[in-house]
């Protein structure tokens, strides 16, 4: 490829300042979840996931939210009133249920399905 040097020149200034004004960390909705999803399917400790935020921090990328920011997401995951102990969680099923169905209505294809239709209730069938 032939390309006039100043071209070349204007082509890397551009790159350069879309990658100056580029916000990491900011690049998709949810990345604490994202992150979160990153940590179980690749059986991530608490301090693995750490020690790859360092690392991308130390190259000034700032590409994964804190740990802490990742377990208020997880939380968010678990429904409230369990019990457990070492050996055992105990739910209600009803509480199962609310939270599987709010979960479920938080996923952005099931929302615009919701927001495109012309029903005002849908029904939860489980067996």
């Amino acid at each position: 490829m032939d390309e006039k040097p100043e071209m070349f020149k204007s082509r890397c200034i551009y790159y350069a300042r879309t990658w100056n004004t580029f916000e990491f960390g900011k690049c998709c909705d949810k990345l604490e979840e994202q992150a979160l999803v990153l940590m179980v399917d690749n059986g991530l400790s608490t301090r693995q996931y750490q020690r790859i935020l360092e690392h991308a921090e130390n190259l000034n990328c700032k590409l994964y939210p804190s740990y802490h920011k990742v377990k208020e997401a997880k939380l968010v995951c678990c429904p409230h009133s369990t019990s457990m102990t070492e050996t055992s969680a105990e739910i209600t099923l009803q509480t199962l249920v609310d939270h599987t169905v709010s979960r479920i209505c938080h996923i952005e294809f099931v929302t615009e399905k919701l927001r495109l239709s012309t029903n005002n209730a849908f029904e939860v069938i489980m067996k």
